[in-house]
């Protein structure tokens, strides 16, 4: 009698996402591309203890500094964070602060409202292009 072999389902590491079907993504140091020249950074960021989450890499990839305001907004419980390109701008959302060490305080509603708890890892879109960061829980469906 043959014996049985078990099959393994081959799946690409990344495809395109609802949130930005025509950027590349370029994740720990290989990139992707999809429709055009345009790039995104994939980050993964944990939430500290204290409400935190660090977002160095992205807030490079954006051109964000320490002490830049930042825009959040929660669509869908996915955190997206923008700057203003004019400081009179309006913008919707609440203004959060990039701290020297390069990490942003959630707000304390937002955090229990999004069910974001302390060691909670984030997916985090930088999108220059787009002016815009994408924050996601790892769990979140689609």
């Amino acid at each position: 009698s043959g014996s049985r072999r078990s099959r393994t389902r081959v799946e690409p590491l990344m495809s395109a996402s609802p949130i930005a079907p025509e950027l590349s993504v370029r994740a720990n140091a290989e990139i992707r591309h999809w429709t055009d020249g345009n790039e995104a950074d994939l980050h993964v960021s944990t939430m500290d203890a204290h409400g935190r989450l660090p977002l160095r890499g992205p807030a490079l990839a954006m051109g964000w500094s320490p002490g830049q305001d930042l825009a959040l907004v929660v669509r869908d419980g996915v955190l997206l964070f923008s700057s203003r390109i004019q400081p009179a701008q309006p913008r919707p959302g609440i203004t959060v602060v990039l701290d020297s060490r390069w990490r942003l305080l959630l707000p304390y509603g937002i955090r229990v409202h999004s069910g974001l708890e302390f060691g909670i890892r984030l997916i985090v879109l930088a999108a220059p292009i787009e002016g815009l960061a994408a924050a996601l829980p790892r769990y979140y469906r689609w």
